[in-house]
């Protein structure tokens, strides 16, 4: 059987809180609590639930941005909490993030070029023809031009701001792309673009996406599987058409039908 290209084990992650009286214990938030699942490459997981579920704290802990309270993230075979440092700093150059906010992702500062190629110390390109070349193929992958390297983030819209972000995940070749929330600050009509030019990129590139989002609809669009949380848990997880279409849990019916109920309402909204 092919080993899966992201593993995730038991994983849980708790924080202690400031302590309520200087006697009292420490409480703990519990934020992620025995989450399981496998994604094969070239596969799309939606990780799905309401704000505070414990999506992003998912997403940092397979970035390896934090260390787990207890289980294992595995890349590709490899438990990247026993990593040192430099090991690490190597084998985030297999998996890369892409924000949210596209601007607050982008140093207002530094031109396009200079963000866009930043990660590329991570594999240690250090010529800078190559580095150039190398981020023009980028901004050109999503649509830009590679003259835009010149210019800064403040002379794009929000759609093309996040097509930088994603220019800048794909620059060192990755094999995982964690996506977390990327279409959710943008208008309904540029995250179609977004969303199609993401399914573009991983036809052509072979990429496997994890997929944060709240939004069940812009999952079902571009996932394979989903995983569903409640409160760090995961409730429910299977293959997209199943379990979107025919939920097994209250949670995940109770998410469709609030879904169900804003497209009503947009529906009904009388025009200008």
């Amino acid at each position: 059987m092919t080993t899966p290209l992201l593993q995730v084990e038991h994983l849980g992650q708790r924080y202690r809180l400031p302590r309520q009286s200087l006697l009292a214990p420490a409480p703990e938030l519990v934020a992620l609590e025995d989450v399981s699942f496998t994604l094969q490459a070239g596969r799309s997981l939606g990780i799905v639930g309401e704000s505070g579920s414990g999506k992003s704290t998912l997403a940092r802990l397979v970035m390896a941005l934090e260390r787990p309270s207890h289980g294992r993230v595995l890349f590709d075979g490899q438990d990247l909490n026993t990593l040192d440092a430099s090991a690490l700093r190597g084998a985030r150059a297999g998996f890369q993030m892409v924000f949210q906010d596209p601007f607050g992702a982008l140093d207002p500062r530094r031109t396009v070029g200079q963000t866009v190629a930043e990660p590329l110390a991570l594999v240690g390109v250090a010529d800078v023809t190559e580095r150039s070349a190398r981020c023009a193929e980028a901004l050109e992958a999503v649509g830009l031009r590679a003259g835009d390297a010149a210019k800064y983030p403040h002379e794009f819209s929000g759609g093309q701001r996040q097509r930088i972000a994603i220019a800048r995940a794909l620059i060192t070749r990755p094999r995982l792309i964690v996506a977390d929330e990327p279409v959710s600050a943008l208008d309904v009509s540029v995250q179609a673009q977004v969303l199609n030019l993401m399914q573009d990129l991983q036809e052509h590139y072979g990429l496997t996406y994890l997929f944060i989002s709240h939004d069940l609809a812009v999952v079902d669009l571009v996932c394979d599987d989903v995983l569903v949380l409640q409160h760090g848990r995961c409730v429910e997880q299977g293959p997209a058409d199943a379990l979107l279409h025919a939920p097994g849990h209250q949670y995940t019916r109770r998410l469709l039908a609030a879904l169900s109920g804003r497209a009503e309402s947009h529906a009904g909204t009388p025009g200008p």
